[in-house]
């Protein structure tokens, strides 16, 4: 195995909460006309357009609002998300582990309207500088896999093998792996730091 010289971390899912996440704990049983939440999980190809650019915010809220008989109006759904926006602060504790020489570099997912709020409220810019930060909305990609595996190498300006990849999504990781990039699925902070051991990176 090559050497690794470079962690690149998804946002959503790691440092915050996944969009799935958002949805389900932000939207009440009261917001909606049924009792059954269970449709709020079933957005991952929507999520993936929102974090693409190919749809933004507001087509993205009137397509749940319209697929899942919300009783709240579809801008209420963004003001609640962007609200309920919290930092995984365990995650940068565990970070400060690692050796210096390594490069951080930061997958951001959520719409580019709300980095603004993202950054005042997550604090990221203090691991990850702007030039760390890739903004899939600015890729110009159709879809993340294997479009997204394959543009990282020239952006990132390391080989792939050189580089390991930490996400809560399952599908995604198998997909990194299957391209070559090595990879962590994300459960939480305590699995992190035990894998991070193993691999004796800390």
């Amino acid at each position: 195995m090559a050497d690794l010289q470079a962690m690149v971390f998804w946002l959503s899912g790691v440092f915050a909460p996944s969009f799935s996440d958002l949805l389900f704990n932000t939207v009440s049983i009261d917001d909606r006309s049924t009792k059954d939440l269970s449709a709020l999980i079933g957005f991952q190809e929507l999520n993936d357009q929102l974090s693409l650019g190919l749809i933004d915010d507001n087509e993205y809220c009137k397509t749940i609002f319209n697929e899942t008989h919300l009783v709240i109006k579809p801008e209420a759904i963004i003001e609640r998300i962007l609200a309920s926006l919290t930092s995984n602060d365990s995650v940068y504790e565990i970070l400060n582990l690692i050796p210096k020489n390594f490069q951080f570099w930061l997958i951001v997912d959520y719409p580019e309207s709300w980095i603004k709020n993202i950054s005042e409220r997550l604090d990221v810019n203090r691991t990850f500088p702007i030039e760390r930060t890739i903004m899939l909305s600015k890729f110009g990609l159709s879809n993340i896999s294997p479009e997204l595996f394959q543009s990282l190498p020239e952006h990132i300006g390391l080989p792939i093998e050189r580089c390991l990849l930490i996400d809560s999504n399952t599908k995604r990781v198998i997909n990194a792996v299957n391209y070559g990039l090595p990879s962590i699925i994300y459960f939480d902070a305590s699995r992190l730091k035990r894998e991070f051991k193993l691999r004796k990176l800390i």
